[in-house]
């Protein structure tokens, strides 16, 4: 079976019992207090008035399929 589909991919998902899904809205969380972090970083105090955080900044997310899911589930 591998030498007719070398390049074939197989992911250990559906029935490992992972269920990575669950973290997903963590992780995009996560993913934007790291954007912000490094955008106050590079750009400090010159470019914004105050620095980023979750108070002064909406956040605008979009996507599709698994993307879409872990968007509602950061917004839950």
């Amino acid at each position: 079976y591998n030498t007719l589909f070398p390049n074939r991919l197989a992911l250990k998902h559906m029935h490992s019992q992972q269920n990575p899904e669950k973290d997903w809205g963590n992780d995009t969380l996560a993913a934007t207090r790291y954007a912000m972090y490094v955008l106050n970083d590079r750009f400090g105090s010159a470019e914004f008035p105050a620095p980023l955080n979750a108070d002064n900044t909406i956040v605008i997310a979009a996507s599709a399929s698994n993307g879409g899911t872990a968007i509602v589930r950061a917004a839950e």
